[in-house]
């Protein structure tokens, strides 16, 4: 009578052997584990599968609405991804849009700046602050 008593999972894929203890004899048993078992616990190989299933997700769902404008597919935004590369004018572009977050970015902590400065010096402040953290939560 060979029972399973308790099971030691393993935390890695480095960890390829599960160890178990026999019901009555307290003896360790170890038993290596099937490649699928060792490659489900690397966290990695599962992040993947998750983004292969929400970009197939995302692809079938594209095919099936059949609106380019409204819902490309992935295929379509990978060749336009590697087409504005190559045609040199997607980085002059990044390159603006990063200006205008870091622009925005900048009025942002100067205006919380001053909100806070307005908050600790007056009771006015204070209110117009508390106001609008209110309205904006």
């Amino acid at each position: 009578m060979s029972k399973e008593q308790t099971v030691t999972v393993p935390l890695s894929a480095q960890t390829d052997v599960l160890t178990t203890t026999l019901v009555g004899t307290g003896t360790p048993a170890q038993r290596t584990l099937p490649l699928l078992e060792r490659l489900w616990h690397v966290g990695a190989v599962r992040k993947g599968l998750v983004l292969a299933l929400l970009l197939g997700i995302w692809q079938l769902y594209a095919v099936r609405l059949e609106n380019p404008l409204f819902v490309p597919t992935f295929t379509d935004t990978c060749r336009a991804l590697a087409s504005g590369f190559a045609s040199g004018e997607l980085l002059p572009r990044i390159g603006v849009s990063l200006k205008v977050l870091l622009g925005g970015y900048v009025i942002g902590i100067v205006l919380a700046g001053i909100l806070t400065i307005l908050a600790v010096t007056s009771r006015f402040g204070s209110d117009v602050l508390e106001t609008l953290t209110a309205m904006f939560n």
